[in-house]
């Protein structure tokens, strides 16, 4: 009997420390929804001239890792205007890197309004993609190839 009332303490003492964890850990994650298919998928909100690229990753993403490694073992031979966008750890909202005041103001509310657009949607993952009008979401070293290194 004690042996089982013992077992028991354990495990509500060790279900409180789980549940504790899980609260802690949520508090660094930006809010972002789950990625679902039920919604319709977020369009770009104008064009961007061409020449310019757009990756919305997020620290601690494996695949945007992965996409990081490429474009540092790449940089040299892509032509385009990379813009390198993150959601902010300190606070809402997202972190713009400084070749995002070299563009546009055009270029500029285009990105703003669809990185929003993109942030309060469902159908959104990391790592994401503009370019031109579309929108590509998820590590693709093919079309990275392709629309980046022209091969």
């Amino acid at each position: 009997m004690n042996t089982f009332i013992l077992l028991l303490i354990a495990l509500v003492f060790l279900a409180s420390f789980l549940f504790f964890l899980n609260t802690i850990l949520k508090a660094d994650v930006p809010d972002f929804k789950q990625l679902t298919t039920e919604e319709e998928p977020v369009k770009m909100q104008g064009k961007l001239d061409d020449g310019i690229f757009v990756v919305l990753y997020r620290a601690g993403c494996g695949w945007c890792d992965k996409f990081l490694s490429w474009y540092d073992e790449n940089k040299k031979d892509i032509k385009a205007n990379v813009i390198l966008i993150s959601p902010r750890s300190d606070s809402p909202g997202f972190e713009y890197e400084d070749s995002f005041n070299d563009i546009s103001e055009e270029n500029k509310a285009i990105i703003i309004s669809t990185v929003n657009s993109l942030a309060n949607s469902n159908n959104f993952g990391f790592p994401c993609f503009l370019y031109g009008d579309e929108i590509s979401m998820g590590y693709d070293e093919q079309k990275l190839n392709s629309k980046l290194l022209n091969k």
